[in-house]
């Protein structure tokens, strides 16, 4: 390819191994790396968030005056008040994501179990300037249609968790 601009082999296998590298230089620099968190709460929300922060800053406060025990210490009392505020928001954020998870779970039952309806009603459709004869044409057809749709929906249902 390129090799006769090269005066050997070595120099050539320099230029590829420097190219490489750069590549993946730039790649490592511009594309995002995460990985797995097996801790992470998917109810976890901005409710949850502010009463983690109040809860740790009561905490924080408690610890800088020497852990003081018994409800006469004002900052004892405020970090067992924020502890139980936190653990309530903390359980109804859970419960509300669950109970979601939950009723998006039937539906997608319902809707699957539902009989299909007779195969022979829809022909054909038009769709973006392309004629479908195929039944499963048609059906990629409105699922690639109604797919923005649903996924919509869904990223509601799961912002409102």
């Amino acid at each position: 390819m390129y090799t006769s601009a090269f005066n050997s082999n070595e120099d050539s296998d320099c230029f590829y191994d420097t190219l490489t590298n750069a590549i993946l230089k730039c790649s490592d620099a511009q594309i995002a790396k995460s990985t797995f968190n097996p801790k992470t709460k998917p109810y976890w929300n901005n409710d949850v968030k502010m009463a983690h922060k109040n809860e740790r800053n009561a905490r924080k406060i408690w610890v800088t005056e020497g852990k003081p025990r018994g409800m006469q210490h004002d900052s004892y009392r405020n970090y067992k008040r924020f502890k139980n505020i936190f653990r309530k928001v903390q359980k109804a954020a859970c419960d509300s994501y669950y109970d979601n998870m939950v009723k998006l779970i039937k539906l997608l039952t319902v809707i699957s179990r539902q009989k299909p309806r007779n195969k022979g009603s829809c022909n054909e459709l038009l769709f973006k300037d392309k004629c479908f004869h195929d039944p499963d044409e048609i059906s990629n057809a409105f699922a690639d249609y109604f797919k923005k749709y649903i996924l919509q929906d869904l990223m509601i249902l799961m912002m409102t968790v």
